[in-house]
């Protein structure tokens, strides 16, 4: 038996409303798909990033294990081996000098009249190293100073002295070896002030050198390094300093390393590019600035005076009133020999020293050797129970810093 369905008629508004009802319930069902997807999406990446971190105990503990030491190593070197000892030392000019003023019997106000040097210049035997009173005060080479007036009659070392100035500088007051000053050693000392354009003082015919116009400095030509005076002004005792035209280093060494050195002693320094040969010209006392100011002897030091070899114009240029670092070698190794670095050394259970070589294929093996000269951080192969070459390559330590994992 069929059954009939009433058919209800439907509006225009009651199909649209259906239409709706559809579409709404389709729209739902995407969003909800779109949904589930989303979800899966984001569990995918979480997963990925948990995998991550989570680490088995073996990925762990490798991870955590340190890494992989390497061997440092240097080549075995054909060098010399010297034992130095190293200074630091002020370059200037040689030998200084005060020049001190002796007013003498002079009894002036001893004002600075005329001529004044300045640094740099240069007082050549027999010139005018400052005027005082309308008077000039004469550089003279001598090692004597001058501590008394100079006049007939008198006698002794400081007359030879004068005489064998004047004929230094092309004067002639008789002969070298007498002491007496006489009338021969009076003509020349007005030659002299002739010279320098002054006239003579006291009598004419016994022409007297006044010990306030003249100052004996031991070699000349010397350089100006310092002024102490003004024009106008008081002169005082020392009224300059100069110095050789030569260079030299001066430092100190400890009382210790002074022992392996004297004078004689070749040695080196370096500047720029160029390496530079000095000797050790004088060892002498050291001193040291007390709290209150004053020098005082230093015990602990010796000072050494190095002089330079033979010098260009320009290396002398380059040098002056630098510090530069000497090397004073005390022993070596007679020519190059076999070293390694100190480092590379190493005590057996017999109490032998070893080296540990490593092969091309990358294993080590252990050699005794025999060492001689030890010094600035190397030491000499003298001998080994196996042949070791230059080139050959030992270890001075390990590496462990982390390489890639």
């Amino acid at each position: 038996m069929v059954r009939s369905i009433p058919v209800r008629p439907v509006g225009r508004q009651g199909r649209g409303a259906s239409l709706l009802a559809v579409v709404t319930r389709a729209g739902k069902g995407q969003q909800a798909v779109a949904l589930l997807a989303a979800v899966a999406v984001v569990s995918l990446l979480a997963g990925l990033g948990l995998s991550r971190l989570v680490q088995s105990p073996a990925a762990r503990a490798a991870a955590l294990a340190p890494p992989t030491a390497g061997l440092i190593t240097v080549p075995v070197e054909k060098r010399v081996v010297a034992s130095t000892v190293q200074i630091r030392a002020d370059v200037g000019y040689e030998d200084p000098v005060d020049l001190r003023y002796d007013p003498g019997q002079a009894g002036g106000a001893g004002i600075v009249s005329g001529r004044v040097p300045t640094a740099g210049d240069q007082l050549e035997a027999g010139g005018v190293a400052l005027e005082v009173d309308g008077r000039p005060v004469i550089v003279l080479p001598g090692d004597v100073p001058a501590y008394r007036d100079l006049r007939s009659d008198l006698s002794g070392q400081d007359v030879q002295q004068l005489r064998t100035a004047l004929r230094s500088i092309g004067i002639d007051g008789g002969s070298p070896s007498n002491q007496k000053y006489d009338a021969a050693l009076a003509a020349a000392v007005k030659k002299l002030y002739e010279r320098v354009g002054y006239p003579a003082p006291g009598d004419p015919t016994a022409t007297p050198l006044p010990a306030s116009e003249v100052v004996f400095v031991p070699s000349l030509p010397r350089r100006v390094d310092a002024v102490n005076v003004t024009r106008g002004q008081p002169v005082t005792t020392v009224f300059a300093t100069v110095s050789g035209t030569g260079i030299r280093a001066t430092g100190t060494v400890s009382t210790d390393d002074a022992g392996l050195i004297s004078v004689g002693t070749a040695g080196t320094i370096t500047v720029g590019d160029e390496t530079l040969d000095v000797t050790v010209a004088q060892i002498d006392e050291a001193t040291t600035v007390s709290d209150k100011g004053d020098k005082r002897p230093d015990p602990a030091h010796k000072q050494v005076v190095l002089a330079f070899g033979e010098l260009t114009a320009d290396q002398t240029a380059a040098l002056r009133y630098t510090n530069v670092r000497v090397r004073l070698p005390v022993r070596a190794t007679d020519d190059q020999v076999l070293a390694v670095p100190l480092s590379a050394l190493s005590i057996g259970p017999d109490g032998d020293s070893r080296i540990e070589v490593m092969d091309d294929d990358g294993t080590t093996r252990l050699v005794p050797v025999t060492t001689g000269l030890a010094a600035d951080g190397y030491a000499e192969i003298a001998s080994s129970a196996q042949p070791v070459e230059p080139g050959d390559l030992v270890v001075v330590g390990t590496d462990t810093t982390e390489g890639d994992r």
